[in-house]
């Protein structure tokens, strides 16, 4: 499991154009059609594929939720259809509340679909699909 573990996180980290950057950012979102901005701590990162934006908890794939995705295979099966984004059902899935939000850290900025799973913890959806890449039974 842990040599899993370790393939994985190479994988994620070895394979990235740019260098993890954490610190305070903006992230905005609309609740009730208002817009709302927060100021928070943060890290980018990017790779070939795409770009991610997680919390600082989940630095170096250490928070809780993403440790040993295949031991927590995802089912999609009870979806009736094939409409919407598998993104937002893995994180639904896996507990959490799927947002769009607009980001801008440093330099980096843009719009990205995220997962939050508590208060403190989030991480960017297309992060959950190249964990559980190979765990999402469809």
């Amino acid at each position: 499991m842990n040599k899993f573990r370790a393939i994985i996180g190479i994988i994620l980290f070895s394979s990235s154009v740019s260098a993890e950057e954490c610190g305070r950012g903006n992230i905005s979102y609309y609740l009730n059609n208002k817009k709302i901005s927060t100021d928070e701590k943060f890290c980018f990162d990017q790779d070939e594929r795409s770009k991610y934006i997680y919390s600082q908890d989940c630095t170096g794939l250490k928070c809780k939720i993403l440790k040993n995705p295949e031991e927590r295979p995802v089912s999609l099966l009870g979806y009736k259809s094939s409409i919407g984004s598998p993104g937002f059902k893995v994180c639904r899935e896996l507990g959490g509340t799927p947002q769009i939000v607009e980001y801008k850290l440093k330099e980096h900025q843009g719009k990205i679909d995220r997962c939050i799973f508590s208060e403190k913890t989030f991480v960017s959806n297309d992060l959950l699909m190249k964990l559980w890449k190979g765990f999402v039974i469809k």
